[in-house]
Formats: C-alpha cells, sequence, structure tokens
C-alpha cells in the first residue's frame, strides 16, 4: 500500500523521508507539468513524495526534478529511475 509523505517545505520533506525511510531499495522520478514524484520503495513500503513549485520554491519542473534527485542522493537509493 502507497504512502503519501506531506509536507510544507523542503526540509520538513527531507526530514520525514529520513525518518520514515531507513533501507530504500528503489527511488523513483516521475516529471509531470506541474510537478515531480518522488517514489521511495524499501522492502515493505512505497512512499510517495509530491513536489510543486509552490512548496519547494522554486521557479521550473527542472529545479524540482533536482531536488528529487538529490533527496534521493541523500537518502542513499541503491537505484534511481526516471519513468
Amino acid at each position: 500500500m502507497p504512502y503519501e509523505v506531506l509536507f510544507k517545505n523542503l526540509d520538513e520533506a527531507n526530514e520525514k523521508v529520513k525518518k520514515l525511510v531507513k533501507e530504500p531499495d528503489l527511488c523513483l522520478i516521475k516529471v509531470n507539468k506541474e510537478n515531480v514524484k518522488l517514489k521511495i520503495r524499501d522492502k515493505n513500503k512505497l512512499y510517495t513524495l509530491v513536489f510543486s513549485k509552490e512548496n519547494v520554491g522554486v521557479s521550473s519542473v527542472e529545479e524540482l526534478k533536482k531536488v528529487a534527485t538529490d533527496i534521493a542522493t541523500k537518502i542513499s537509493c541503491k537505484e534511481t529511475k526516471e519513468l
């Protein structure tokens, strides 16, 4: 069952992800016109973070993609793919 991680800003997103996900196996990044979704799978669960321009404070989707990639790197995802 997937879980959506809600957050107000980037710092809160980092804290929640580090707290919830201990050993991520796979990170998927899905780029849409309005937002970027980071899906993090560990052994038991799938977590989804939705980054929008408003809650991250950036001006383009490419910058959102970079933010999602940075978080995936910080939590030591074994594999990161873009959908």
